[in-house]
């Protein structure tokens, strides 16, 4: 596609690009991720962009039912990104903080918490509370 210049990005393209890069907040490029539901129209979509080179597949989230696609530089400039929205979109980016694990809601890192009856160190990672906490069931 980099090679056709003559190509016109068809506009559902285009909203799907403006979407991903978050161009029309306040600061364009802010982000640069879009979930969308595999039984989704916009799946489709953006699975023929990844073909194009305009977007990237990201991870699979909530048991493989969904996938985050990320902007390519190609899918920005496409768009007419400026500059400063490129490097926010594609330079500054910071780690994901853990996602919420679907089942629980708790985060992946095993957070320490008291419990409010006993004081006792509960954990959300699967072990069984502190012996004595919740009444001195084990």
């Amino acid at each position: 596609m980099a090679e056709n210049q003559d190509w016109e990005l068809p506009q559902r393209y285009r909203d799907l690009l403006c979407h991903t890069l978050g161009v029309n907040g306040a600061a364009p490029g802010y982000r640069n991720s879009y979930c969308a539901e595999k039984d989704d129209r916009a799946y489709v979509t953006l699975c023929e962009m990844v073909e194009h080179g305009l977007m990237r597949r990201g991870r699979e989230l909530n048991q493989g039912r969904d996938v985050y696609f990320h902007a390519t530089e190609l899918g920005a400039k496409c768009i007419g990104l400026d500059a400063e929205s490129m490097r926010r979109a594609f330079v500054d980016t910071k780690p994901t903080p853990p996602m919420a694990r679907p089942s629980t809601g708790h985060p992946d890192v095993p957070v320490e918490h008291r419990c409010h009856i006993c004081g006792g160190l509960v954990r959300f990672d699967g072990t069984p509370p502190v012996k004595g906490c919740w009444g001195g069931r084990e």
